[in-house]
């Protein structure tokens, strides 16, 4: 079984960007997936009873399209929008919006900051 991060790679075009806006005073949050990778460097095993993730819709229109994931995890409740576009023959994610809809106080915007890339 291949890792996280392979997953990940495949699913997104590497100038993807993540973005959340932070509940307490709406500051945005603009993450590089290379620095938001960084998250899974460990691989990750998770309950399917536990953690269920499930698209919700998806809107196409040619070679654009938008989706909607619901991420229901013991601790955390992520709503994403994910914008998709083909790129070179293939699908790739080139945005994510993260919204967490409920927690067990934590949030997604307040995740610990990434080593610098000086």
């Amino acid at each position: 079984m291949g890792s996280d991060q392979e997953a990940l790679r495949r699913a997104f075009h590497p100038e993807a960007r993540l973005m959340a806006a932070r509940p307490d005073n709406g500051e945005l949050i603009v993450i590089p997936f290379e620095q938001w990778l960084g998250y899974f460097a460990e691989p990750q095993t998770r309950d399917p009873d536990t953690h269920v993730n499930r698209i919700v819709s998806v809107d196409m229109q040619g070679n654009a399209a938008v989706a909607k994931t619901d991420l229901e995890w013991p601790d955390v409740h992520y709503v994403d929008y994910l914008s998709l576009l083909q790129v070179e023959g293939e699908w790739k994610i080139v945005n994510k919006i993260d919204l967490v809809a409920g927690a067990a106080g934590r949030l997604s915007a307040q995740r610990p900051a990434r080593p610098s890339q000086a």
